[in-house]
């Protein structure tokens, strides 16, 4: 599990292929840094994985990144019966995040689903990608 902090405070955890006892280790050692978080990239990429998803409760992420797996294999129910959000490879393509916004902003490669998403979305030719929209609980 990795925090990394963006220059204007925001914070992102990439999972990694972190299981029960690591969360554990983490939310008993650093859970100030880690409640209500901005972003996570998904433990797992998302999947399914015979674990605990408590710790979902205290990082409480904005959003979620999921990596690209069959619909079937991936861990929905964890999220969805917290109410946090999500989103997939297998939806958007490629993810980007403009970490330099306040909020951060995603922008993604698959131009139906931005579109879908945000009827007023905009091609940003830096980034290559599609405005979605401020990655914020609203």
């Amino acid at each position: 599990m990795i925090l990394y902090l963006t220059n204007n405070c925001r914070r992102i955890i990439f999972g990694g292929d972190s299981h029960d006892e690591t969360w554990e280790h983490i939310i008993s050692k650093h859970k100030e840094d880690v409640t209500n978080i901005d972003l996570l990239i998904a433990p797992h990429h998302g999947r399914k994985s015979n674990r605990s998803y408590e710790f979902l409760d205290i990082l409480n992420p904005n959003l979620t990144f999921f990596g690209n797996a069959n619909h079937e294999n991936l861990a929905y129910g964890a999220w969805n019966n917290r109410g946090l959000p999500f989103i997939t490879n297998n939806q958007a393509n490629c993810l980007v995040v403009d970490a330099n916004t306040m909020p951060m902003s995603l922008y993604v490669t698959n131009e139906n689903f931005a579109k879908r998403c945000n009827p007023k979305t905009y091609f940003n030719y830096d980034l290559k990608a599609w405005y979605v929209c401020p990655i914020t609980k609203e």
